[in-house]
């Protein structure tokens, strides 16, 4: 068992890093546009999820699909009569996304999503079941990133806009795979911090149950009686060698 005092500096070195990189790198990712994205072969199906993880950013006509990562005409991603290659959407509550002009070939899926903060949807279709290589997400950059903060224009904000150079500039949304690090802190960011909130509470819960047991049983503790020190004896058993005197 650590010391108090070595237990309460790991606490501290420990909340300080989860601190700097969820307000630096988690933050920074939230404030921007963010694209939690999976793509998979399940049950003979190709499946697509996408969410919005941004925190006020809205995706307008998010332009993005899915391949295979080796095919040809002969071994198509998809199956070739289009009666088979039918898109299924699913949308998932309390906010729903759109997806519109889904357009499905032989060789890809692509479609246009529109995704407020935090929705979410999946898009299936069947996959061909003579090709095994891996999908791949398809991303074409004509997306429109907008904020969905509504406020009234002030004449400030009127001046302000009127004297900026208009910006031709898209922003491009920042797209995390789900299921690693970067996208679990992003996805359940309010999650994660309630529960390193928890830990930390409990672990300084225990520190402090630790410490105050310590104090008490150091304080019942009967004295202990010093220790007596041996006695020390010097036996002088050195001979004389003089002669005796005629």
């Amino acid at each position: 068992m650590f010391p108090s005092q070595f237990t309460s500096a790991i606490i501290a070195v420990f909340t300080a890093i989860i601190g700097f990189y969820v307000t630096t790198v988690i933050e920074e990712i939230r404030s921007g546009s963010a694209v939690i994205y999976s793509v998979e072969k399940k049950h003979g199906e190709a499946v697509l999820f996408l969410k919005n993880a941004s925190r006020d950013g809205a995706l307008q006509d998010l332009h993005v699909g899915m391949s295979c990562a080796d095919f040809s005409e002969q071994r198509t991603c998809f199956p070739t009569p289009p009666t088979e290659r039918e898109v299924s959407i699913t949308k998932f509550a309390p906010v729903a996304g759109e997806v519109a002009a889904p357009n499905s070939t032989p060789l890809s899926l692509e479609f246009r999503a529109t995704l407020v903060a935090g929705a979410s949807i999946k898009v299936t279709v069947a996959a061909n079941s003579e090709n095994s290589s891996d999908l791949l997400f398809v991303y074409f950059p004509q997306t429109k990133v907008s904020s969905s903060t509504n406020h009234d224009i002030t004449l400030v904000d009127a001046i302000i806009g009127a004297l900026q150079r208009p910006s031709t500039d898209e922003e491009t949304p920042v797209f995390l795979r789900r299921g690693s690090i970067t996208a679990l802190f992003v996805e359940y960011y309010f999650s994660i911090m309630a529960l390193v909130m928890i830990v930390t509470s409990i672990l300084l819960l225990a520190s402090l149950g630790w410490w105050t047991y310590d104090s008490i049983s150091q304080a019942f503790k009967p004295p202990e009686k010093p220790e007596s020190e041996p006695q020390k004896f010097v036996v002088d058993l050195s001979v004389s060698g003089r002669k005796p005197s005629l």
